[in-house]
């Protein structure tokens, strides 16, 4: 494929100048032609540090203008931006960098932007629909953090399927609240610059500003994971919001009976959906509003296929996986062609639609000078869906010791939701740790 592609936000400066195209919760904005030349303006920065094209950058900092702004700069220098998390610690995002061979780092202290600032002779480098726009480090069956290469095809096509699923109007607000490192905000960010509609852009997840903000009458649109959908309920209750909210796109864990009830209940324009890193986010996803029994499944987007090859893996094809994709997830087509999924066919945890391997916490772990043997195991959590609990084995342990080493060395959502300290873990025949037996020990505690 060599189709030269537009660059959604130069197009969108064209048509909406005067238009806000991008808010942050503290109330900064830019109109889409601001941005156009904020976004110039980096690309000029980015290349004097030594960006060009096929230079993978490293964007750190929290997400915020002046983030967008390098964000869109990369693209148009023909670099690859490789955002990273801003609430890891600095060795988890050292190490995130290496695995997606981030050539130079972007930082705030870089960006030196103002509206005024002439980006000189810069001249964007034209994108094709094979140009790759983005890394991402995602886990896999390995446990080990790995990157994803993703194209402007992926992210091209898969906004034009997810406008066509749930639907586009030229005042829509599509409020992001998601870690920029996640391919679900990501996605959302390049569907706002194609779309052309304005971008609000949170640096966190807060209940209760999320709520405010959905009851404000100024987002229809936003991303969330069950967890959070779960927080903003619990904080202002069961009751319908504003008719401008008209999505809430909820996926990246599965979503459980009781929170589909509470939808029903407020009568929420819930639009669930199933995707990965390596599709640019969404595969199938249900119309807003749609709170049918969760077994039926999730439609696939239009020019998507999905099939079950002979190991129960989930397939995809189609321009949003770049051809051919087998999954880690084990799934069924439905008689009408829908998607259910049924599980996955590796260790991941997800934890309220973070993706968390046992093997990392239990290197962290064992890291510790009186542990001598850990597992980490999957516990079911009504509101996360599933929780790390670690069992340790070692002498004179304290369960809350070994969370502040923990809280030292991972990010939040990594630490064990109980650790449990014991003399001797079960083995196997084999001098392995009985798994099994654990898990019998968690299921009935």
């Amino acid at each position: 494929m060599t189709k030269q592609l537009l660059d959604p936000l130069a197009s969108f400066a064209a048509a909406r100048p005067e238009m806000i195209a991008v808010v942050t919760a503290s109330g900064e904005s830019l109109s889409a032609q601001q941005l156009d030349r904020s976004a110039s303006v980096a690309g000029a920065r980015l290349k004097t540090l030594g960006a060009g094209p096929g230079s993978v950058v490293g964007l750190e900092g929290e997400p915020g203008l002046a983030w967008l702004a390098a964000l869109v700069g990369c693209w148009r220098l023909g670099a690859i931006a490789a955002p990273l998390n801003h609430r890891s610690t600095k060795i988890e995002r050292e190490h995130a960098a290496g695995t997606l061979a981030c050539q130079l780092t972007w930082t705030p202290e870089n960006a030196l932007l103002t509206l005024n600032t002439d980006p000189g002779d810069f001249k964007p480098t034209p994108w094709n629909l094979e140009s790759p726009l983005l890394r991402v480090c995602t886990s896999g069956s390995s446990g080990e953090p790995r990157c994803v290469e993703l194209l402007a095809s992926q992210l091209h096509f898969g906004a034009e399927a997810s406008r066509s699923r749930l639907g586009h109007k030229p005042q829509d607000r599509w409020l992001v609240c998601l870690p920029v490192n996640h391919v679900g905000a990501l996605a959302a960010i390049y569907r706002c610059l194609h779309n052309q509609i304005c971008l609000e852009l949170h640096t966190t997840f807060d209940a209760a500003v999320v709520a405010a903000r959905l009851d404000s009458s100024e987002v229809s649109m936003v991303s969330l994971v069950p967890s959070m959908l779960n927080d903003v309920l619990d904080h202002r209750g069961e009751h319908a919001f504003p008719d401008f909210l008209r999505v809430i796109l909820l996926g990246g864990a599965a979503c459980s009976q009781s929170l589909l009830e509470r939808c029903r209940i407020a009568r929420l324009p819930v639009s669930l959906t199933w995707g990965m890193t390596e599709t640019a986010s969404q595969v199938a996803t249900r119309e807003p509003g749609d709170l049918s029994p969760l077994e039926d499944g999730l439609p696939p987007l239009p020019s998507v296929k999905v099939s079950v090859n002979e190991q129960g893996r989930l397939v995809v094809e189609g321009p949003i996986a770049a051809g051919r994709l087998v999954t880690d997830d084990l799934g069924e087509i439905t008689g009408k062609g829908w998607v259910r999924v049924l599980g996955r066919s590796d260790e991941i945890i997800i934890r309220g639609g973070e993706n968390i391997h046992p093997g990392e916490i239990e290197n962290i772990l064992r890291g510790h000078p009186g542990v001598t043997e850990v597992c980490v195991l999957a516990r079911t959590d009504p509101r996360l869906g599933q929780v790390p609990v670690a069992f340790v084995q070692g002498r004179n342990l304290d369960p809350r010791t070994l969370h502040n080493w923990c809280r030292e060395r991972l990010a939040g959502f990594k630490i064990p939701a109980e650790i449990i300290c014991k003399g001797e873990l079960p083995r196997t025949a084999a001098g392995k740790i009985d798994r099994q037996q654990l898990m019998a020990l968690l299921n009935s505690s």
